[in-house]
Order: structure tokens, then sequence, then C-alpha cells
């Protein structure tokens, strides 16, 4: 594979001090909605209104958190390019969004271009460039220590995700990158990540469903670097899974489902716990790639895990071990309190099979309520009634709620309106419940 001439002139530090995710320096803030970049001083209550404006200020160290909103050209410069040492971190990858429509992608090849070691995390990206064969949502040319974490990337206007490449002539034998934590998906034409000559690579806990070519291609011309890729997913990728050319690499409890022409490809080290299965995303078509909780990958990944999963949940938090890919099953754990009795009745939730979806409650009423049966909803100002069904008090019952197929309720906030006392003349007023999650 040839390596490409970098479209920058980069200001790169050979070496550096501190490693990309720790931070001693200044806490900058912008925010799309609240923020001014002429008005603003870069704090939390006064924020800039633009990345670009945050990492002007911002020099080895230092941190830009990016509040909610869109980021795009009627206020961002493009690529939005990043100091070495600096870090940029979204409040969520649901919330804020780097949106390159609009550009004119013809001689920028990234969205945010990374100078030297930098850390992004909790952003989602759209609409990137999509002209050359290295355009990228992220790049990185040279050596540092990266960390890209818990972001969303979004196709199909995004040739790719992430580019990394040391860029060195030699073997290189300083730098590293930590991916951990992503989604990708529809990511395309091109293989959703490329990392190129970093000597030290952990990958590990990413979902990559969907790539014009391979999930991820990891390069290492000169055959020194070791690493990892453990807990991820990669299926229905339009190539290989992966495509692991590093002896050094090895692939550990990844999950490998419906690529085009095989699951791994080159020369990795050892290949184990390999899982071939259908993940059972909640709405795959919707771009909704958290689990189901019948998915076979909870608690199949390795015990050395990532941190949080992409909604900020520990990995492994939900039960016996880390679930394999970039989302950690979560049960909501709903509790119902009658006002006037403060037991707490628990509640155990959970949702069937993709066919045939229910929410299943498990729990005990208090003496007051006989029976019940209850509506529940997403939005307590204007209820759904998924379902009804009955408890029986003085002991535990089992209520199928029958849930239209919008199995995407899964992983929002489920809030219970009331529960309905049956005594023996029949139905008896709504009583109001507390859900405590």
């Amino acid at each position: 594979m040839p390596r490409p001439a970098p479209k920058f002139r980069l200001l790169l530090l050979a070496s550096l001090s501190s490693a990309a995710g720790t931070s001693s320096g200044a806490e900058f803030h912008v925010h799309d909605f609240l923020g001014d970049d002429f008005t603003g001083t870069g704090t939390e209550a006064a924020p800039w209104a633009t990345i670009t404006r945050g990492i002007a200020a911002a020099s080895a160290g230092d941190v830009v958190h990016v509040g909610p909103g869109v980021y795009d050209a009627s206020g961002e410069t493009f690529p939005i390019a990043v100091p070495p040492g600096v870090s940029i971190r979204g409040a969520g990858a649901h919330l804020s969004v780097i949106d390159g429509a609009g550009v004119a992608w013809v001689t920028q090849d990234a969205m945010v271009l990374l100078q030297g070691s930098a850390e992004v995390s909790g952003l989602r990206f759209r609409n990137g460039p999509t002209a050359f064969w290295w355009d990228s949502a992220i790049s990185a040319w040279g050596p540092g220590d990266y960390v890209i974490r818990n972001n969303v990337f979004e196709g199909p206007n995004q040739n790719r995700a992430l580019v990394i490449s040391d860029g060195s002539a030699t073997p290189a034998t300083v730098g590293s990158a930590l991916i951990e934590g992503n989604v990708c998906h529809e990511v395309g034409p091109a293989d959703a990540m490329l990392v190129f000559d970093v000597p030290q690579v952990v990958v590990r806990q990413n979902t990559i469903v969907g790539s014009g070519r391979a999930g991820i291609v990891l390069v290492d011309i000169n055959l020194n670097a070791t690493g990892s890729l453990s807990n991820n997913i990669f299926v229905r990728n339009a190539w290989y899974g992966a495509d692991v050319r590093s002896p050094g690499v090895t692939l550990d409890h990844n999950c490998f489902f419906q690529n085009a022409v095989g699951e791994v490809n080159g020369t990795p080290g050892a290949v184990t716990n390999t899982v071939v299965a259908e993940p059972r995303f909640v709405a795959e078509a919707m771009a909704d790639l958290h689990l189901l909780p019948s998915s076979p990958l909870r608690d199949a990944g390795a015990a050395a895990g990532g941190t949080t999963d992409i909604d900020g949940q520990a990995f492994g938090s939900a039960g016996a071990g880390p679930d394999i890919g970039a989302d950690e099953v979560a049960f909501p754990g709903l509790h119902l309190r009658d006002a006037a009795e403060p037991a707490v009745v628990s509640t155990f939730v959970t949702i069937g099979g993709a066919g045939d979806p229910f929410l299943l409650f498990v729990g005990l009423l208090p003496a007051s309520v006989p029976t019940a049966h209850g509506i529940f909803g997403l939005d307590p100002a204007s209820m759904v009634q998924l379902g009804s069904g009955v408890l029986s008090n003085g002991g535990a019952g089992v209520v199928h709620f029958a849930v239209p197929p919008i199995a995407s309720i899964f992983g929002l906030p489920l809030r219970a309106q009331s529960l309905a006392g049956f005594g023996p003349q029949g139905l008896t007023a709504p009583l109001p419940f507390e859900l405590v999650l």
C-alpha cells in the first residue's frame, strides 16, 4: 500500500511528555446555542460558539469542552486543526455534532486534523469529505499518542471515520493509538478505520457496521507494531471485517458476521475467542446499534475491556462481564413506589426477541393494591400506552406488556404514568406511583 502524501504542512512534535487523555492545563468551553465568539470568555458560564475559536486559545495540556449543538460550516473553519496535546471532549455523541455539509471538500482531507498527541471523544461526525481516498472525519499524520473514544461516525457521506498514520520513513519507536467505544455506521466507500505504522495500538469495544470496504485496516510496513483488537463488532462490511498486517497485534473476543469477503485478512498475531453470530441490534436500519438484551454478545467480552460505552455506562457494570461492542446492555432498573407506602416494588424489565418484543415485569405490589395494571411510556406529558397486564399482590407476578415493533424504545428512559388497582367491584381510581431509576 503506497504511503499517501499529506495535504497539510503539519506542526508535529517529535516527543510529547504527556499522553493524550490526561489534562493538566486550562479548561475551555464552547456551546453552539449559548456561546458567543466575540463576547464569550471560554468559561462554562460564558462559552465561545465554535470549536475553531476554542482551539485557537488552547495549547498542550488544555481541554476544549464541546457543548450540545451542531458545529458546521456556518461557524467552523475546516479542517478543525487541533494543536498537539489538546483534547476535544463533546457532551456525548447524541448531543455534540460536527457536520461537514456544505463544505467544498477539495483540498481538505479531514473534518478534524490532529497535529500531534490528542484526544477526541464524545462527538458525532456526519457529512464528511469523500473526494479523496484518504479523506476522513478524523486524521492524524505524524507521531503522537492518540485517544479516539466514544464517537459516532455516521454515513453514508463519510469516506472514512479515522486515519492515523505515523508518517515516518523509518520504523517508528514512539507513539500509540487507543481507539475505544466508537460506532461506525455505513461509512464508506473506503475502510471505516485505517491505522498506519503506529507502534502501539489498542482497538477495543468498537462497533463497525456496513462499511464500504473493511471495518478496520491496520498496516505496519516495518512489522514492529504491537497491540490488540478486542471486544469489537465487525458486521456486514463490504470487504473483510478486519485487515491486520502486523504479526505483533492479536485479535481476541471480537464478533465477525456477514462481512462480504471474509472475517480476518492479513498476517495478524493470534486470533482467539472469535464470536460468529448476529449481534442483534435494536434497529440497525435506523442506525440504532445498541444491543438487545437477547444479544449473544452480552457478557461475552474479554475481561480487560474498555472504560465506558457510547452512553457513558461502565463496561461490565450490567452483567457478569463486559459486552462486545460499543454498547453495554443496560436494563432499566425500574422500581415503582407508592407515595403512601414507602416500600419499593422491585421490578425487572427486559425486551423479548426482535419478532416478538415485550416488556416483562416481575415484582411485588404493596398490600394496598390487590392487583394492578400499568400504563407505561416514554414521555409523562404525553403518555403512549404500550400495553397493560396484571400483577398479583402478595407474591411475585409476571406480566407481559405487549410492545409495538419499535424495539428502539430500549435505551430510552421509560416512565410509569400510574398503576390502577382492581378491587371486588372492578377497576378503582388510578393510583400514582413514583418511578425510581
